[in-house]
């Protein structure tokens, strides 16, 4: 999860800009993941404002877990068709 933020935010301010020939563009998550990924590192600092035993944190933490792990499928798919569309477009 630390990859998924850390390294992110890293891109972003530095301006790292990968082509689709280097692996990391494909194994690192895109920008819109972290705020997924700071939710389920915080997430027991969240809920612990909350003063609440309903609230199941190792549960939540999975939920969140699987949802990172869902958009970061998603963004691999979504890179994958624009990159289908663009070739298509050129030749």
């Amino acid at each position: 999860m630390i990859d998924g933020v850390i390294s992110l935010l890293y891109r972003y301010f530095r301006k790292v800009q990968l082509s689709e020939s280097n692996r990391l563009y494909w194994q690192w998550p895109t920008l819109d993941r972290v705020t997924i990924g700071l939710l389920v590192i915080l997430i027991r600092h969240i809920l612990s404002v909350f003063e609440t035993d309903i609230i199941d944190i190792g549960e939540t933490k999975e939920n969140l877990f699987a949802l990172f792990i869902l958009l970061y499928c998603v963004s691999i798919h979504s890179r994958l068709k624009q990159r289908e569309w663009l070739q298509q477009q050129t030749g």
